[in-house]
């Protein structure tokens, strides 16, 4: 198999098409990991391997997106450095954009609550559905294509700040335990890992609209429609 050939685990150097869903099945995210001393494939995890060959090296070369995720998001992507080269900045504010887009969609609501159901009150997961099934009437509302908002009024506001206060809930409901048993402080920060992306996109989009953010765009796509934060990044310069 290519996971037993493969020395980097990288996507890119997967040869041939590769569906997002199964990756997503094999993979998780920063804010998913639990760390290596935790994982029971910490020392075969590829990302501890890069990250431990990175911190040995005097110039790590990375691309936009990992510096865009180090630098906003603050997550342990890059070792300690004195200075970066960019190349290509020209490209830098649309791939900052791209980094910083979320979005929020039925089924990725529905995947996060049932990922959580046995972490949190029944009625939790209950709301949880129900926002979801308001989501989707709010969505259904826009016509077919891309409908770029500048303003969350009416039902969409509603239902956007009740997904932000649900998932607010959850995430209570969830605190982490250094006696868990690994697979299911896997299973519980993955749950969390959902529930918060769902949770920051609901309230950028309320938030970075009220504040008329001029790069914040909103955009309901797709069949099934996907509400999309498309955006909230500034750079500056002297």
């Amino acid at each position: 198999t290519w996971i037993g050939t493969t020395g980097t685990g990288d996507r890119d150097d997967y040869p041939g098409d590769l569906d997002a869903r199964l990756w997503r099945s094999v993979t998780v995210s920063g804010r998913e990991c639990i760390g290596a001393a935790k994982c029971v494939y910490g020392q075969d995890c590829f990302a501890e391997a890069a990250r431990a060959t990175a911190a040995a090296s005097d110039i790590v070369v990375t691309n936009h997106a990992l510096l865009v995720l180090d630098v906003v998001e603050g997550l342990p992507i890059l070792p300690p450095h004195d200075l970066v080269v960019i190349d290509e900045a020209h490209e830098l504010v649309d791939r900052t954009t791209n980094a910083l887009a979320g979005s929020i969609d039925v089924i990725a609501v529905e995947r996060a609550a049932k990922a959580v159901r046995r972490f949190v009150e029944e009625s939790t997961y209950e709301r949880l559905l129900e926002v979801s099934g308001r989501l989707n009437g709010a969505l259904l509302t826009f016509p077919s294509g891309t409908t770029r908002m500048h303003e969350v009024t009416g039902d969409m506001h509603a239902t956007l700040t009740a997904v932000r206060d649900v998932c607010a809930v959850a995430l209570a409901q969830m605190p982490t335990s250094s006696q868990e048993d690994p697979a299911d402080a896997a299973a519980r920060k993955r749950g969390r890992a959902d529930i918060q992306e769902i949770a920051d996109v609901a309230a950028g989009v309320l938030v970075g609209v009220a504040a008329g953010r001029e790069r914040l765009v909103v955009a309901v796509r797709g069949d099934p429609q996907v509400l999309r934060r498309e955006g909230a990044a500034r750079v500056h310069g002297r």
